[in-house]
């Protein structure tokens, strides 16, 4: 071919990407059914050979079909969208100010298309502590790798949106509630006053209905709920007791914290746990009572950090939910494994990032509040596994989240995550190196992998690693049928982990899509609602 043939072969491609996209629906409902089947492929094949060669064409053909449906006439489908929902936002039309063109149109279907086959990519891996352990009932890796999956893909939408579709400027409002500047400087003072008058009266709150109910348990007077032999054994003598004094004991004769002393809970609160049992009484009681007094002043806490953040109405509402729903309220005085310094972490950086991110100011350099929420991070995470994956898991979620609709830009976005990840990571070898050496640190982190890697594949002593069976007999007896159903292992817990993970993504999405519609549109007491929610 010449090169003025090539060149017009070029331009005609470049004009066909670059029109306004017919049938965005029809494109929508190919990309909808090839990731389900992608996701279905996964579940059947067992190779991830296999599944990328089945994976490939099935993307490249629907492609195909989306580039032919977006450069052919309107469809019955999208006819019928615009004749029903001519005037809502479910109606993507050509004619629209927000229409997209046919690139952005084939980039945004691939990208789900390509979350589907990522995801059914990382189902067929298998665990890596050293057994052929795929993804199943037991794992908890299909509900980690989701929110990752999940997140990676509000980041993608984002950047397509912001690259290739058209948008209507919205001017953006003054984030702050408005109050007249003569008087706001007396109103914070009364404003500070009645924060901190809330936060005593919430952890007062806090302390009477969960804290001390639970410190009432320490006192050796206090039976077990369950009677042996006619007579009553104390709480504190438990086999998670016996586990953890075995192992203090053998720092207090000179072995390293968590590396010669091994248990499952971080090194972190091994050595906090050593020193309080140490201060308290070194015996199964005073161990008990530690865990229950840390429980208690982390309980107190929490509820003084949440009536800070989101107010004395918010606070009330989730004292009332742990009471009511599943929560740490039902395993505050279960010493041993229920140390709640384990996962404390992680809601304060929900609370903080949310705060951080959706009030940015982008005219200016943020580095404090990166700084003091990727310290957090470090020091939870010295204390357990669960904090330092955990709360990876929500600074990615509320940066995706959160990012784009903060007002900064790439550079802000990239100086904010690299503060955050520095300071908690210099904070978590900090502490690591205080206590065990530097030398040993990544004998640590190993330790740390190994461990949550069977927790993560269902190898625990949890009742998650438990045997469930669900049967179903049919006989005939004298001539008439018979049905026997039968259920064993426990399954609400279960169904309850599942079920509220489900609920929690359909919240994100909501809010994902409410932060992509009207935050730059609300007022500053909607924006303040919206913070709350989103922390």
């Amino acid at each position: 071919m010449s090169m003025p043939g090539a060149r017009r072969s070029l331009e005609a491609i470049r004009r066909a990407l670059f029109e306004p996209a017919n049938n965005l629906h029809v494109s929508g409902v190919i990309t909808f059914v090839a990731a389900c089947f992608l996701l279905i492929a996964a579940l059947i094949i067992d190779s991830k050979g296999v599944f990328l060669l089945v994976a490939a064409p099935t993307i490249v053909v629907a492609l195909s079909l989306i580039w032919s449906a977006s450069r052919t006439d309107t469809r019955p489908l999208d006819a019928l969208v615009a004749r029903k929902f001519g005037r809502t936002t479910l109606a993507l039309l050509p004619t629209s100010p927000t229409a997209p063109n046919t690139l952005a149109v084939l980039l945004y279907c691939l990208g789900v298309m390509g979350s589907a086959a990522g995801y059914g990519y990382l189902a067929l891996t298998s665990s890596s502590v050293g057994e052929d352990i795929r993804w199943g009932l037991l794992d908890k890796r299909p509900i980690v790798f989701g929110y990752l999956i999940v997140g990676a893909f509000v980041a993608f939408h984002w950047a397509v949106v912001g690259s290739f579709f058209g948008r209507q400027s919205a001017g953006r409002p003054t984030p702050s509630i408005e109050i007249a500047a003569s008087g706001f400087l007396g109103r914070a003072s009364v404003r500070w006053t009645l924060k901190a008058l809330g936060g005593a009266f919430v952890a007062f709150l806090a302390y009477c209905l969960i804290a001390l109910p639970a410190l009432r348990a320490v006192s050796t007077g206090i039976r077990h709920r369950r009677p042996v032999d006619g007579r009553g054994l104390a709480d504190f003598y438990d086999l998670h007791a016996h586990v953890h004094l075995g192992a203090f004991e053998q720092i207090r004769l000179g072995a390293t914290p968590y590396l010669e002393a091994e248990t499952q809970y971080g090194l972190g609160n091994q050595v906090l746990m050593y020193f309080l049992t140490s201060f308290v009484n070194f015996s199964n009681h005073g161990f008990f009572a530690a865990n229950i007094l840390l429980n208690a002043v982390c309980i107190v806490a929490f509820f003084i950090i949440l009536q800070q953040f989101l107010g004395l109405g918010w606070a009330s509402l989730g004292l009332l939910g742990w009471l009511l729903l599943p929560s740490p309220y039902s395993i505050v005085d279960f010493a041993g494994w229920a140390i709640l310094t384990r996962w404390l972490a992680i809601p304060i950086l929900s609370l903080l990032l949310a705060h951080l991110l959706l009030k940015a100011d982008p005219t200016r350099r943020m580095w404090i509040g990166p700084l003091l929420a990727g310290v957090i991070w470090g020091t939870g995470s010295f204390l357990s596994q669960e904090n330092l994956s955990g709360g990876l898991l929500v600074f990615a979620l509320s940066l995706a989240l959160f990012g784009p609709v903060s007002g900064l830009q790439l550079r802000g976005i990239a100086r904010f995550s690299a503060l955050f990840l520095a300071s908690g990571t210099l904070a978590l070898v900090t502490l690591v190196s205080t206590f065990v050496g530097i030398s040993r640190c990544l004998e640590v982190f190993r330790l740390a992998n190994t461990k949550s890697s069977l927790v993560m594949a269902g190898l625990s002593n949890s009742l998650w690693s438990e045997n469930l069976e669900l049967s179903a007999t049919f006989k005939m007896v004298n001539g008439r049928l018979q049905s026997v159903f039968g259920a064993e292992g426990i399954f609400a817990p279960l169904l309850q982990t599942y079920g509220f993970a489900i609920l929690l993504m359909v919240a994100v999405a909501s809010l994902a899509g409410f932060l992509g519609r009207r935050w730059h549109a609300i007022d500053g007491r909607d924006r303040e609602f919206v913070r709350k929610f989103a922390g």
